[in-house]
């Protein structure tokens, strides 16, 4: 399936709740993390070429805008999301979390996936957290790749 980038930016935008007074804005915070390295494995290509996107790459972009909305520097945003893509939290059972508490040296955020009672003893063990659940998040996404005519 080709992901164009007109795709990305509505299906963001639609997950993250962008209004059309902030798409500009929205614009260059994807420019800005595409200028930093997310997605990665992003071609090359000429002025005027089209890139196709893949789905791990749009949910490398949707870690690196969560996590950016939670306070994380972008920089430290795009580490995290590069290492998601790695992981089998996204296969597990129950919804993959991301779970960000404040750190010795700022935000501390790791991936994971929880049961609802698990999320209560998370919650019980740390002041002060956010957890990001993915999973409506990639429901909406894959719902939205899939109407997209091929």
């Amino acid at each position: 399936m080709e992901i164009r980038y007109k795709h990305v930016e509505q299906v963001l935008s639609r997950i993250l709740g962008v209004s059309p007074t902030d798409a500009k804005a929205f614009r260059a915070r994807l420019r800005h993390l595409r200028n930093i390295g997310i997605p990665t494995d992003l071609p090359k290509t000429g002025s005027g070429s089209q890139i196709a996107y893949t789905r791990d790459q749009v949910v490398e972009m949707l870690i690196a805008l969560e996590l950016a909305a939670l306070g994380m520097a972008p920089r430290h945003a795009v580490i995290l999301a590069r290492e998601a893509k790695f992981l089998d939290v996204f296969q597990a059972p129950g919804d993959p979390f991301i779970v960000v508490c404040p750190g010795t040296e700022g935000l501390d955020a790791h991936f994971t996936h929880l049961e609802d009672a698990e999320i209560i003893k998370v919650i019980q063990k740390h002041n002060r957290i956010s957890l990001v659940n993915l999973a409506s998040s990639l429901r909406i996404l894959d719902d939205f790749l899939g109407s997209i005519p091929q």
